[in-house]
């Protein structure tokens, strides 16, 4: 019997056979380990979600976050605060 975890329905990618890419690069993430990741607390990464800064989903009872969807808003957050300090100091970003 093999130990690789079984899907209940067939899964394409080539790489889904292979359980430890997942386990290294999840494709998504829970909200309490996405707060995790951005050092923040809870209650703020919460508060991201409730206000619809950081987009969610949902999987049967699990709230999650795609880890490319958070990667992104980081960039965003990244770029929006360049073109604010640039504005502030009077150039363009």
């Amino acid at each position: 019997m093999s130990n690789k975890p079984r899907l209940k329905q067939p899964f394409s990618p080539q790489w889904a056979s292979e359980p430890e890419v997942l386990e290294t690069n999840p494709l998504s993430v829970s909200l309490g380990r996405a707060a995790d990741m951005l050092d923040i607390s809870k209650t703020k990464f919460y508060q991201l979600v409730n206000d619809g800064e950081i987009p969610t989903f949902h999987i049967h009872k699990r709230h999650l976050v795609s880890v490319e969807r958070l990667k992104q808003w980081i960039a965003d957050q990244h770029k929006n605060n360049n073109v604010l300090t640039a504005m502030q100091k009077g150039g363009v970003a």
